[in-house]
């Protein structure tokens, strides 16, 4: 009988380590839940209508090895983005990645002019398709915008980008569960 109930745990416990990433890395520091900052990116006075939103929290390491640098925009959407913002501090500070699509401007609607008056109003920028905006997760601001696109309706590298505080918090949970289970196992 206890060979028994030792293997049924024996077992138990080995299904367990199968159940999910063996990662117990704490969650990244976020003032901001995902909601917190999808409304934060859609207040800005630079996005229009929203037809899809989404956020991810990672390191602005991981975000760079995914989606490549900062990709500063002029206003003209088919003119060449400048690469390169000069973030080099705090590779490892966590981020909120937030894509939206639907009308974005990321040099602002109306061109900025510096000096004179000109003699007419300048004709206001086209809006991009989508972007992607970042957010310093621990004081909860606006970062920059790390890219932006009119060629799709979705930036497409934003899929690959990860998701490490919900693996995270899941893998912690399945290695509680784990430890449970095997504390039992070495009490019968």
């Amino acid at each position: 009988m206890l060979l028994r109930v030792t293997v049924c745990v024996g077992l138990l416990a080995i299904g367990c380590d199968q159940l999910g990433p063996t990662n117990t890395e704490p969650p990244l520091p976020s003032k901001l839940q995902r909601d917190d900052a999808i409304a934060l990116i859609r207040g800005l006075d630079i996005v229009g209508r929203v037809d899809r939103a989404d956020a991810k929290l990672m390191t602005f390491d991981e975000y760079v090895r995914v989606a490549g640098p900062v990709r500063t925009h002029a206003g003209d959407p088919q003119a060449t983005p400048t690469v390169g913002f000069g973030l080099t501090f705090g590779q490892d500070r966590p981020v909120w990645a937030v894509a939206i699509s639907g009308q974005v401007w990321p040099s602002g609607r109306v061109p900025v002019i510096f000096g004179a008056v000109p003699p007419v109003s300048p004709t206001p920028y086209p809006p991009y398709r989508w972007a992607t905006f970042l957010i310093d997760a621990v004081p909860g601001t606006f970062m920059v915008i790390g890219d932006a696109g009119v060629g799709d309706a979705w930036p497409t590298v934003f899929g690959n980008l990860p998701r490490p505080s919900r693996d995270r918090r899941r893998s912690r949970r399945y290695a509680r569960r784990c430890r449970c289970h095997r504390g039992s196992a070495s009490a019968a």
